[in-house]
């Protein structure tokens, strides 16, 4: 089988990890992508001649001829199974734990599953939602402190949420690991990347990489205890790895104005 994406996005990681807790081989292709990146650059260079260009929405990789054969929308990830294909990382989640049922990733008890399926859309619905606009207030010219501190409220109300559905103990849900853990600990490791994208600091205390989740002991004790399980901490690892070196190509100085040029060309606001 073949998962065509790039581990930078938490969707995309979040099927790998899956994969790898239950010892299916996925082969990761990320085909064009080099060309994909050669455009990315190319239009910060437009960019910086001149910075009112008018540029359509860009993703690395999505939406390129070939996601759109694989996957209707365009978008990764999508799961090649004997020359089939499927699209949707929770989709695709559910089908490898169909597929390959031990060691499971949902509960036997029906009730249960529904809890864990409840963070997992809890997470991608709500607080996933406010990462572009988090992203956005990175750049000191589009900045506002007004908006940074509604967002600063709402992912704290977001993460209270999640912990009433969570449980004390070391995994989300549940005796055991979870989609519920695949899918919260990459939404928050990409946030946590995205800050350290900039020095400045932006009052988002909630994905603070030394103190994270305060005011959330159930969230923080997670935390703490995935980072030391040999699974999810090697995981961990390498995604803050991959997003270091993804974007170190693409703002090498890693100054606000580049980080800008970038932010533009990755995802122009409508």
């Amino acid at each position: 089988m073949q998962l065509f994406g790039m581990s930078v996005s938490p969707y995309v990681s979040r099927v790998l990890l899956v994969a790898e807790l239950k010892g299916i081989t996925l082969h990761l292709a990320a085909p064009q992508i080099d060309g994909a990146l050669a455009k990315m650059i190319e239009r910060m260079s437009v960019l910086r001649d001149n910075p009112d260009a008018s540029l359509d929405r860009i993703v690395i990789m999505e939406g390129t001829p070939f996601m759109q054969t694989v996957n209707p929308l365009g978008r990764m990830p999508a799961l090649e199974v004997d020359g089939r294909y499927l699209g949707e990382s929770m989709v695709i989640c559910e089908f490898l734990e169909d597929a390959f049922p031990e060691p499971a990733l949902l509960p036997s008890d029906p009730f249960e599953r529904a809890k864990v399926r409840q963070l997992c859309l809890m997470c991608d619905l709500y607080l996933m939602s406010h990462l572009w606009p988090l992203a956005w207030q990175i750049d000191p010219l589009t900045r506002d402190r007004d908006t940074l501190r509604r967002i600063e409220e709402d992912l704290h109300r977001n993460l209270r949420e999640i912990e009433q559905v969570m449980e004390d103990g070391t995994w989300a849900r549940g005796a055991s690991a979870s989609l519920a853990d695949c899918v919260l600990v990459h939404s928050m490791l990409m946030f946590q990347c995205t800050l350290q994208t900039t020095t400045e600091n932006l009052g988002i205390t909630a994905f603070d990489p030394e103190q994270p989740f305060p005011g959330h002991p159930r969230l923080r004790a997670w935390w703490s205890q995935l980072q030391r399980d040999p699974v999810f901490g090697a995981a961990m690892t390498r995604y803050r790895r991959d997003y270091a070196d993804l974007f170190g190509q693409l703002v090498p100085d890693r100054s606000p104005a580049s980080y800008a040029i970038w932010l533009k060309a990755r995802c122009p606001r409508s």
